[in-house]
């Protein structure tokens, strides 16, 4: 079991660069009703294995049926179709894009998935309908590039329900039915919200540390931060506050220790009720209930949304998400973009774009929400994945 954990956060020697790479957000996932996955972006950079040409549009995943959840890691992606079932995503290995993409059922699960994520290693986590944490991994005793059986992971959240679970870079978190969260993976910065750091990766899940009364509905995980909105919509982060990716500061040049080592309410939104968070690599994302769209953290290739390439920004609003104009229902954050899905279903990204992951036609980084163009353009978008530099969408199908 400690070697299947130890591949889990990417600990073993083929898989340390993916787990040790800064300025990325790792994996995302989105759960919502049946409906198409369309991928772009990432196609120079290494998400599903690299490749040398960018996708700057929408496409779809080849032999991937309808799925209601789906997450992005390194090399692979992951998806659950409507009966459980677990897709890995890959990139043909006779192509060098992600127009090639295509999706390879895992048999050898028998237990019906619930939500899916992709952790640093590039396994693939599950929870079940039975309330179970799996992993499925490569074969490593097989000379073929077949996956394994799912393994049951062990840990402090054993005995509990567990109905949610997402990874960073390098660290993960999973969620209980009954609010507990529980983390493990790299903790240098305090990202696992256990109450200490250490250079020392944790290869357990383990508790973290909340008040007794708080209760815990969504987490998300970036490079070095972890941030987390409790049941009554407060949001907590905890980890590396350096470029106020936590955002419990204006001024981080005039922090002696720029780590936070347990979970804690991010006082500027503290009256806000928020509907829906997601980490980047080093900035974070917050959708209020009201619809207006908050950053904080990194902002030098424009992911923010404050109009402008400032190298970090502390809690905003996102500019056209403020209030007095359009209105959010969910984000996403990749490593240096954002993505955003307005009230009337459209999808708008800002950032980074040199892999093509704002998906609209061009390479250029934009400092402002724009239109995702494309088959995301056509339809409605239900939800939303951005991770590294790749992008997804869920748009519901009749």
């Amino acid at each position: 079991m400690v070697r299947v954990l130890r591949k889990v956060l990417g600990l073993g020697s083929a898989s340390l660069c993916c787990a040790c790479m800064s300025w990325t957000a790792y994996c995302d996932r989105t759960s919502t009703g049946l409906g198409e996955l369309l991928v772009w972006g990432g196609g120079t950079g290494d998400c599903f294995g690299g490749g040398t040409t960018a996708v700057k549009l929408p496409r779809n995943v080849k032999d991937l049926p309808l799925v209601r959840d789906a997450a992005i890691g390194c090399a692979v992606g992951a998806a659950i179709d409507a009966s459980g079932g677990v897709y890995a995503i890959s990139r043909r290995k006779d192509s060098d894009t992600m127009y090639a993409a295509e999706a390879e059922k895992l048999t050898k699960i028998k237990a019906r998935a619930t939500s899916v994520a992709v952790a640093p290693s590039d396994e693939v986590l599950v929870t079940t309908n039975r309330g179970y944490l799996m992993s499925i991994s490569k074969d490593s005793n097989s000379d073929s590039d077949d996956w394994g059986a799912a393994t049951t992971l062990e840990g402090e959240h054993s005995r509990s329900t567990i109905v949610d679970v997402t990874c960073g870079t390098g660290h993960c978190v999973a969620i209980s039915s009954i609010g507990e969260a529980f983390a493990w993976g790299r903790n240098e910065c305090g990202q696992l919200g256990h109450g200490t750091k250490s250079d020392k990766a944790v290869e357990f899940p383990k508790r973290m540390r909340f008040p007794k009364h708080v209760e815990v509905e969504k987490a998300s995980c970036g490079d070095q931060h972890t941030a987390i909105v409790d049941k009554s919509g407060k949001l907590w982060t905890c980890g590396s506050d350096e470029w106020c990716q936590a955002g419990h500061t204006e001024e981080p040049w005039l922090l002696s220790d720029k780590n936070v080592v347990l979970p804690t309410v991010v006082e500027k939104l503290r009256k806000k009720k928020i509907h829906d968070v997601d980490c980047g690599g080093e900035h974070t994302v917050a959708v209020v209930e009201d619809g207006t769209v908050f950053t904080t953290g990194l902002g030098r290739w424009g992911q923010l949304g404050h109009h402008n390439f400032v190298h970090f920004a502390p809690v905003h609003a996102v500019q056209g998400f403020d209030g007095t104009g359009k209105r959010a229902t969910s984000a996403s954050a990749g490593a240096n973009h954002t993505q955003i899905i307005s009230t009337d279903g459209r999808l708008y990204a800002c950032g980074a774009n040199e892999y093509g992951q704002l998906g609209n036609a061009g390479l250029q980084p934009s400092a402002l929400p724009g239109k995702v163009k494309g088959e995301a353009r056509r339809s409605k978008v239900a939800k939303t994945i951005s991770a590294r530099d790749a992008s997804a969408a869920i748009v519901p199908r009749a």
